[in-house]
């Protein structure tokens, strides 16, 4: 809303109401933007909770890896020592 549109608002239906209006108005669209930035701020929740299942996932493989690794060592170690 500009000036003019405000000023002319003012005339016709007095202050108050064009303050209640104009205010009105300013809510509605940061509850606009709000909602807007919610909806990125989860769809960019989602892809990054897929990204953490992913890295569980790796995790989980190289775990069981390193347990292997660690039997294989120490069965070296019975075969040495």
């Amino acid at each position: 809303m500009d000036i003019a549109s405000f000023v002319e608002l003012i005339g016709t239906v007095g202050f108050p109401i064009a303050v209640c209006v104009t205010l009105g108005a300013f809510v509605f669209k940061l509850w606009k933007q709000s909602a807007e930035r919610e909806k990125a701020l989860m769809t960019e929740l989602t892809a990054n909770r897929q990204v953490n299942e992913k890295f569980a996932t790796i995790i989980a493989q190289h775990e069981i890896q390193l347990e292997e690794i660690k039997t294989d060592v120490r069965d070296i170690k019975e075969k040495l020592g």
